[in-house]
């Protein structure tokens, strides 16, 4: 718990299911997935209303298998609109998330339009004014 700074929004976090560790251990200091993003923002949208068989069959991404533990909410935040993966048909599942990515994420979960907000698109063409992430693009 030492590494934690922010201890009751984990604790509230973990017991609604949102984090669940990394198999017994509980790590802030790791870079998040995309499909771990992808994860928090469908919790966040859902509760703990079991949406596999709603959305496991809704997935798209050829590198996302129907089987992989997060199918379901990388499924649910594509349907929704929330992100659109990082072109020809992938969500690179994965991959680490900048923070620019998640920001967008949360943003359209809010009820932000993507499109209507420039965040749509590669992200040189989508990115907030932002000097600290300058590595070339991809979309959420």
């Amino acid at each position: 718990a030492k590494d934690v700074k922010y201890v009751e929004a984990v604790d509230v976090l973990t017991a609604i299911g949102v984090l669940n560790g990394k198999g017994a251990s509980y790590k802030p200091n790791d870079t998040l997935k995309r499909s771990e993003a992808a994860k928090i923002i469908a919790m966040f949208d859902n509760g703990d209303t079991d949406i596999s068989k709603l959305y496991n069959p809704a997935n798209t991404f050829v590198d996302v298998a129907k089987d992989y533990w997060a199918v379901s909410y990388i499924a649910y935040c594509a349907k929704q609109g929330i992100i659109s993966g990082v072109g020809h048909n992938k969500y690179a599942p994965e991959s680490r998330l900048t923070g620019i990515q998640f920001l967008k994420m949360v943003l359209v979960t809010l009820g932000y339009d993507a499109k209507e907000e420039g965040l749509e698109g590669q992200r040189s063409e989508a990115r907030p004014r932002c000097r600290s992430d300058r590595r070339a693009g991809q979309e959420v």
